[in-house]
C-alpha cells in the first residue's frame, strides 16, 4: 500500500522534467449549517511539475462561532488545466486529509478524525515577478469522534491567497 502510493505521488515527477516549488499563504473559510461558521488561516507548500502539483496544505481555524479551534493537515493534489491566457489558470484540487482537535470538557472528550475537500478555483499572475493569487471553492467534510460517536460534517471551504 505505502508503495503504491509513493509510487502515485512520484508519478507526476517522473512524467514532466519542469519541477518547480511553490508556496501559499491565504485565509480559509468553512461554513456548515449543521457545524459552525470558521474562519482561518491556510499555508501550503509542494511541488509543481508541468500542470500538476503535489503538496500539503494546513489550515487553522481560532475564529468560530461556538470558539472551536482545529486544525487540518491535507495532502493537496491539484491539476491546472489550459488557461484563459497565460496568466489565468482554472485548476481542480481533491485534499484529503485529518483534523487536528483534542479537548476534554466536563467528561466529555471530543478528537479530530478524517477530512476531505475538493476544490475548484483560478490561479491569476498579474506579472511574472509578483506573486500570483489564489482563489478556490469547494465541497469539504469535516469530522469528529465525541465519546465514541462519529460526527462528520458537509459544508463548503474557500480559500484565498498568494502564491509565490
Amino acid at each position: 500500500m505505502r508503495k503504491t502510493l509513493l509510487i502515485l505521488l512520484l508519478l507526476p515527477l517522473l512524467a514532466e522534467s519542469q519541477i518547480a516549488g511553490y508556496g501559499s499563504v491565504g485565509t480559509a473559510l468553512f461554513s456548515s449549517a449543521k457545524f459552525e461558521t470558521s474562519v482561518g488561516v491556510n499555508f501550503g507548500l509542494g511541488i509543481r511539475t508541468g500542470a500538476f502539483t503535489t503538496g500539503l496544505s494546513f489550515d487553522m481555524f481560532t475564529f468560530s462561532e461556538k470558539k472551536t479551534k482545529y486544525s487540518i493537515v491535507s495532502a493537496d493534489f491539484r491539476a491546472f488545466l489550459e488557461g484563459i491566457d497565460k496568466n489565468i489558470t482554472p485548476f481542480i484540487a481533491a485534499q484529503p486529509g485529518f483534523v487536528l482537535h483534542d479537548n476534554s470538557a466536563g467528561g466529555i472528550s471530543t478528537k479530530g478524525t478524517v477530512s476531505f475537500a475538493v476544490l475548484a478555483g483560478m490561479s491569476l499572475r498579474l506579472k511574472n515577478r509578483f506573486p500570483g493569487i489564489l482563489i478556490g471553492m469547494g465541497y469539504q467534510n469535516i469530522s469528529f469522534k465525541t465519546t465514541g460517536k462519529i460526527q462528520r460534517y458537509d459544508g463548503v471551504k474557500l480559500n484565498v491567497g498568494i502564491s509565490i
